[in-house]
């Protein structure tokens, strides 16, 4: 028995009746609309697919004046992102289904094209003829499929994904409800889920999101000011707050020896007196030894309404004072200020003891990077000033944590100790008087200022490599 030739193959799909003949135009206006029906849908749904897995939910909020229907399309764009697995399986689903259409058609379409032309060079063998138009369907279907099928669409919904979200999501629902109902969705999410399971050892029902890191969302900010999508300051603002969790509250707090306190035992004059002469509005109220008897705090509005009483009390006007432990991370300790309406807290150590005070302010410095003042505000030392070639004047204050923001190459580390000052006093053992020195790394520390408690200034001078500490 012969085998069929492969021509009159086909010539059973609209192909020419003889070697040679034109092929059929009505085969051939089918063949081609349904070759660009299917390119087209291919593209869809790649598209659809990156768009979903690149746009964020943020993305397809509405904002004022968006019209109802746009809003209609936003809801459902991010319903899509939210039962992203499903979605992602009704676009592999269709890329699929459109390609093996497309690859039928195909091969139908371009070897009916070819085969007239190959007869007509002699070339009527089956094995040529058929083998030779595979070939030239193959690379014609390859570039198609590549450049107008994958490559634009996908370029075009990574550009711009919420614009591609908001464009394909509608006529993808349609499709996801089609391939839902008709069991094609059920039956592959089903073998997906029992070979991820059962053969991978992979939880199926953990859906991808996209979760960033701490140093990944600094990068993002970098990026967003390199590209000027933020300022500088919306940028550093940025990359503070994102900080705060690296900070605790000694590392920010008024220590106690610097802190006014207002006492119960003196005469109400002294305290009014105070009140006068501080930059300060709130005041810790105490009996006797300083902070350790805290019994509240008094805003001085409340002083002025004690003025002028034949014997005023402070107690009538005291408040409550909240305490927080030194190691409180600087986030939590603003999620804490908001929650209780509070502008300052009493710090304790381990022991229960007060150490200081520590202000919303303290807080919000972090994050703006400025000190914050008001008009009452004094001048105060500033932190770091470069006094010449590679040298700093620095107060004592400052923390190990900023001063790595100055000098990146000073990251030092010491456990319990916040402040350079209090790093200088931990290495030397004792509180050094003004002129000692000692050094730090590739830098001269020299004390330029000490009140006999604690180092209120030190100027840093860097060393030729040769020098630097082992």
């Amino acid at each position: 028995m012969n085998d069929p030739d492969p021509l009159s193959i086909l010539a059973a799909f609209g192909a020419a009746e003889a070697p040679g003949a034109v092929p059929a135009l009505g085969g051939m206006t089918l063949a081609i609309a349904g070759f660009i029906l299917f390119l087209l849908l291919n593209a869809f749904f790649v598209a659809a697919e990156f768009a979903l897995m690149k746009v964020r939910e943020s993305q397809l909020h509405a904002g004022d004046g968006v019209p109802a229907r746009t809003r209609r399309k936003l809801a459902r764009a991010r319903k899509a992102v939210k039962h992203l697995d499903l979605y992602l399986a009704a676009c592999q689903a269709g890329i699929t289904l459109s390609s093996l259409a497309l690859g039928f058609l195909g091969t139908f379409f371009v070897a009916e094209l070819t085969a007239p032309f190959l007869v007509s060079l002699g070339l009527g063998g089956k094995v040529p003829v058929y083998g030779i138009a595979l070939a030239v369907t193959f690379i014609f279907f390859a570039c198609c499929h590549v450049i107008f099928g994958e490559f634009i669409p996908k370029a075009m919904a990574v550009r711009h994904p919420d614009r591609a979200a908001l464009a394909t999501v509608p006529l993808l629902h349609f499709f996801y409800t089609v391939f839902k109902y008709t069991g094609i969705l059920g039956l592959t999410d089903g073998i997906a889920r029992f070979v991820l399971k059962y053969l991978l050892g992979i939880d199926p029902r953990s859906t991808a999101c996209t979760v960033h890191s701490t140093d990944e969302l600094m990068y993002l900010v970098e990026e967003s000011e390199r590209s000027r999508e933020l300022t500088k300051q919306e940028a550093e603002i940025s990359k503070n707050a994102l900080e705060l969790n690296d900070m605790c509250v000694k590392d920010v707090m008024t220590p106690r020896s610097e802190v006014d306190v207002m006492d119960l035992t003196a005469p109400f004059e002294e305290n009014w007196e105070l009140a006068r002469k501080s930059r300060h509005t709130r005041f810790p109220l105490v009996e006797g030894d300083h902070l350790d008897e805290v019994k509240g705090w008094v805003h001085v509005k409340d002083l002025l309404k004690l003025v002028g009483q034949e014997n005023p009390d402070l107690r009538s006007v005291r408040r409550e004072l909240r305490v927080v432990p030194d190691t409180m991370p600087l986030d939590s300790l603003l999620t804490f200020f908001l929650k209780e309406h509070a502008h300052f807290a009493l710090v304790v150590d381990e022991f229960g003891d007060s150490i200081g005070l520590v202000f919303l302010d303290d807080v919000l410095e972090q994050i703006v990077g400025d000190d914050i003042q008001d008009e009452f505000d004094q001048e105060e030392m500033r932190e770091f000033v470069k006094t010449g070639k590679d040298t700093y004047a620095v107060n004592g204050a400052v923390t190990l944590f900023d001063l790595a923001d100055y000098l990146p190459e000073m990251d030092l580390d010491c456990p319990g100790v916040t402040t350079l000052g209090g790093y200088v006093i931990s290495r030397l053992g004792y509180i050094p008087e003004e002129g000692e020195e000692l050094k730090i790394g590739r830098y001269r520390a020299v004390v330029t200022g000490s009140d006999g408690r604690r180092i209120t200034q030190i100027l840093l001078t860097r060393l030729p490599e040769e020098q630097e500490e082992e």
